[in-house]
C-alpha cells in the first residue's frame, strides 16, 4: 500500500511531538537541578572533619605512582 501525504504528515507530526517532549523534559530537568557548589572543601576551616589528617599510610610513594 503506497504511502499518502496524510501518512507522511502524520509521521512528521509524531516525530516533532517526540522531539518536543524530549527537549521539554531536558529543559525541565536542567531548571530543577540543584546548583553544584564551586568547591567541595570551601568550608574547610569550619568543617567538623579534619581532612588534612590521614588514618592510613599511602601504599605507593609519589615516585612509584607517577611511573
Amino acid at each position: 500500500m503506497p504511502r499518502t501525504n496524510t501518512m507522511r504528515s502524520q509521521t512528521m507530526w509524531d516525530k516533532l511531538a517526540t522531539f518536543s517532549a524530549v527537549v521539554g523534559a531536558a529543559m525541565l530537568m536542567a531548571a530543577v537541578a540543584m546548583p553544584a557548589r564551586a568547591q567541595a572543601f570551601a568550608d574547610l576551616k569550619t568543617a567538623l572533619v579534619d581532612y588534612s589528617q590521614a588514618d592510613l599510610v599511602p601504599r605507593k610513594y609519589k615516585r612509584a605512582a607517577s611511573a
